[in-house]
Formats: structure tokens, sequence, C-alpha cells
């Protein structure tokens, strides 16, 4: 198999080199090309940004960044099993679906011209925040999520459609709605200015407030 002609194929390189999407993908060391190509994933104790349990900084290609941001929370969220039959089947505390969408779109839509920033995954006691550089493209807004899809990176989209972790038509966010209500739990809470944030209440904290009321 021929690199280059693979590369070229898929968009992501000419004849003339690698574009920077290409170099995402599978440069080997891509912030040797692209400095910023960084999430860092973080675990705070309580519900401050102040004491830190555990912090991955991921500087590999997008795809590894994407594994180990969803291995990271996986390690830090709560789960519960349950058995029918013959299957066991793990719960956690934050539907990992709706967690995978909102990594993905993180990873596709920041801004990669955006230096000294990186996508920030945090796990907190009471809440889930993942946040990219780059607020809303041009053409979207909040009251359009889910009813308009909009790329700022088609090539990214487009090799994280093609690998089945996102669907081309961008209806991410119907989907995190779905997977949020099947468990019970409220969509998460999304606001956009320089960086673009999406706020998951992690149910332990919901279950605080309602003890605490009593």
């Amino acid at each position: 198999i021929n690199v280059k002609d693979v590369l070229i194929s898929l968009g992501l390189a000419t004849e003339e080199g690698i574009k920077n999407a290409g170099v995402l993908f599978f440069a080997k060391d891509p912030r040797r090309h692209i400095l910023q190509c960084e999430t860092i994933a973080v675990s705070f104790k309580g519900a401050k940004r102040v004491d830190i349990l555990d912090r991955n900084e991921i500087q590999n290609d997008l795809w590894t960044q994407y594994k180990d941001s969803m291995i990271f929370l996986r390690k830090h969220l709560n789960v519960r099993t349950e058995i029918k039959g013959i299957d066991r089947k793990d719960i956690y505390d934050i539907p990992l679906e709706a967690l995978r969408e909102a990594v993905a779109n993180a990873l596709i839509h920041r801004d990669y011209s955006m230096r000294g920033t990186s996508i920030m995954v945090e796990v907190h006691e009471d809440k889930v925040i993942i946040k990219n550089p780059g607020g809303f493209p041009n053409g979207m807004s909040k009251d359009k999520l889910g009813n308009l899809s909009v790329r700022r990176n088609e090539l990214i989209a487009d090799i994280f459609a093609r690998m089945h972790r996102v669907e081309r038509m961008g209806s991410g966010f119907k989907r995190i709605r779905e997977h949020m209500e099947a468990a019970g739990l409220p969509f998460p809470t999304i606001t956009s200015d320089e960086f673009f944030f999406i706020e998951f209440q992690r149910p332990t904290a919901r279950i605080a407030k309602e003890h605490d009321k009593q």
C-alpha cells in the first residue's frame, strides 16, 4: 500500500505534501508541527478547580486523544453493574455514549489555529466539563444545535465519520439528548465565547442537593 496515495484519496494530502488534518491524524509526533495539538484530562477533588487527583496530558494523534480521553473518563466516573440473566452491563453515572459524542465534537470543532490552548476534559465531583478552543463556528448558535450542522474542520469530521464515531449529518447533539433522557438526566449546559463549553451534571450532585433540602 502506498501511504501517500491513501492520504491523497482521503483528502489529507496533495501531490505537494500532507495537509494539517493529515498531520493531526497520522504524524508520529503531531505537536512537532502543530504545537497546540493536545487534550488535557484532569480529575479534581470536590467541585472546584483546586485540588488535582489525576492528570493526563494527551499529546498524540487525534484518534489517540479520543481513546485516551474516554479511558480517563471511565476511570474517574462512578459505575454500577446490572446483571440480567447471563448479561452484565456497566452503567456509568453519565452515559458514555453522550460523553463520546462530546469528546469527538471537541476534537472535530476546536480551532487549531489558537496557539497556547488545549482541549480540556475535566471531571469534578458534581459535573464533567469538556471544552475546546473556538466558540460556535460562523453560522451556528446555541438555538441551532441539533438542527444545523456547521463544521469548522471538514476533513477531521470526515475521518471521524469513517471511523464510525460521528454521523456525517451532524446529529451529535440530538444523540446526546437521547442518551441523557434515557438515563433520566438533564441535557448538558452549553456556553460559548472564545471556547466552547459543554457541562454534564453528575447524578451524585443532584442526589446530594435533594438530600440537603430534606
